[in-house]
C-alpha cells in the first residue's frame, strides 16, 4: 500500500505533531529546516503529518537544528521514530475496534474519563464485559457465528487492560456516574463483584476515581460520556467522543477548552476520591 493511503500509527502522530511544534517554536519554516538539512520540503510535510515517519537519525539531525530539546525529550522522540511504524496489539482486533482509539488509549501518558451510564471499558471485570457485550447486536445471525463473534469481542476487551498493569501505565482520573453502579449489569452478583474491583482500583497509585451522585442534580455532563488524553512528550492533547454514529476526535484549542471546561464543572459536582472509596464501600456492605 502506498505510504500515502496508510494510516498513520498514533506513534507517528505524537512524532509528527512534536516536530510541528518544536520547528514553531523556533520561528522556522519547512523551507528554512529543508535549506539547512538539505532536504525538501514534501520530506519534512510528511514527517510532520505523519505520512511517511523520519528515520531515528532524520529526528537527531533536527533536534540539533533545533536546540533547545532536552535530554528526556530528546531520547523519547527518537524512540518514538524507532517505534512509529509499528502496529499495536490493537491490530488484530481491528474489526472489534472501529477507528483507531485503542491506539490513542495505550499511547497516551493521562487519561481523564467520564462515564454517567455504564462503567468505563478499562475497569470492567470479565463478567460485566460479557454483560454488556452481550447486549449489543450481533453482525450475524448465524448462532455459531455470532457466538465467536462475542468472543473475540470479549477478548478485544479484556485484551485492552492489559494497559493497568504495564509499568508506565498512565495517569487515568475517572468520573463514574452514580447510574452505572445502580444499572444492575449481568444481575447483582455480576455488579457486586464489579463494584468490588473500582473499589480495588481506586487504592491503585495512577488510579482516581469519582463518583457523580444523583445528587448533583443538573450538571454539564449530561451531553454524555468522553474521554480527554494527554500525550508526553509530543505535547498533544486531544478529547474524544462517541455516539451511535461512532466516534469523533476534537483536537482544536477551543474544542479542547470546551472540555477541558466540561469535565471540570463535573468534576465540581462529583464526590471526593475519599468519599468515593466510602460510596463503594457502603455499596458492597449494602443488603
Amino acid at each position: 500500500m502506498p505510504p500515502s493511503q496508510r494510516r498513520p500509527t498514533v506513534r507517528g502522530l505524537q512524532l509528527g505533531r512534536a516536530l510541528t511544534k518544536i520547528r514553531e517554536d523556533r520561528n522556522l519554516t519547512r523551507k528554512e529546516v529543508g535549506e539547512a538539512l538539505n532536504w525538501s520540503a514534501a520530506k519534512i510535510s510528511r514527517a510532520e503529518n505523519a505520512i511517511t515517519p523520519p528515520s531515528a537519525e532524520d529526528v537527531e539531525s533536527a533536534l540539533d537544528l533545533y536546540g533547545g530539546v532536552t535530554f528526556e525529550d530528546r531520547a523519547a522522540l527518537v524512540q518514538l521514530a524507532r517505534d512509529a511504524g509499528k502496529r499495536g496489539w490493537w491490530a488484530a482486533f481491528k474489526d472489534v475496534f472501529k477507528g483507531g482509539y485503542p491506539g490513542f488509549e495505550d499511547e497516551a501518558s493521562h487519561l481523564w474519563t467520564y462515564e454517567p451510564l455504564l462503567v468505563p471499558g478499562l475497569l470492567q471485570t470479565q463478567d460485566y464485559i460479557r454483560a454488556v457485550t452481550a447486549a449489543s447486536p450481533s453482525p450475524s445471525k448465524d448462532p455459531a457465528e455470532a457466538s465467536e463473534i462475542l468472543e473475540k469481542r470479549v477478548k478485544a476487551r479484556i485484551t485492552r487492560q492489559a494497559l493497568l498493569g504495564r509499568p508506565n501505565a498512565p495517569e487515568m482520573h475517572f468520573l463514574i456516574g452514580e447510574a452505572a453502579l445502580r444499572q444492575e449489569i449481568g444481575g447483582p452478583d455480576v455488579m457486586r463483584r464489579q463494584i468490588s474491583a473500582l473499589w480495588d482500583a481506586s487504592n491503585k497509585p495512577n488510579i482516581t476515581i469519582q463518583i457523580v451522585p444523583f445528587s448533583a442534580g443538573a450538571h454539564c455532563g449530561l451531553d454524555g460520556p468522553f474521554v480527554l488524553m494527554d500525550f508526553v512528550p509530543a505535547r498533544m492533547r486531544i478529547a474524544y467522543t462517541e455516539g451511535h454514529g461512532g466516534g469523533l476526535y476534537l483536537e482544536s484549542e477551543s474544542n479542547l477548552e470546551e472540555m477541558f471546561r466540561r469535565w471540570k464543572g463535573i468534576l465540581n459536582v462529583a464526590l471526593t476520591s475519599q468519599d468515593s472509596e466510602a460510596f463503594l464501600l457502603a455499596e458492597l456492605t449494602r443488603e
